[in-house]
């Protein structure tokens, strides 16, 4: 078993109210090394929350709905295999 050790109140504190530079320098970072994926899946995700939003229950079955829960959750979140699911599926 791991041992977890207990942070300081002040390590606690500045990790949960980063400054606003260390914000927009990690945000950067990000865009930086997966602003494009994040982007991708955003717009990939984007008409299934439509759907759900709406209540539309003529929407094409999505190939995630078919897919094993354990493939699912051994895919990265960024994964193009992830994208993929998020579209619909072929069998009608």
């Amino acid at each position: 078993m791991l041992h977890q050790r207990k942070l300081s109140s002040d390590t606690s504190h500045r990790i949960t109210t980063p400054t606003d530079q260390a914000f927009e320098t990690l945000i950067e970072l990000i865009d930086q090394r997966e602003g494009a994926r994040i982007s991708a899946i955003s717009a990939a995700a984007l008409p299934v929350i439509e759907n759900f939003r709406k209540g539309n229950q003529s929407a094409a079955k999505l190939q995630l709905e078919s897919a094993d829960e354990d493939a699912i959750l051994g895919l990265s979140r960024l994964s193009t295999d992830f994208e993929t699911l998020l579209g619909a599926s072929e069998e009608e």
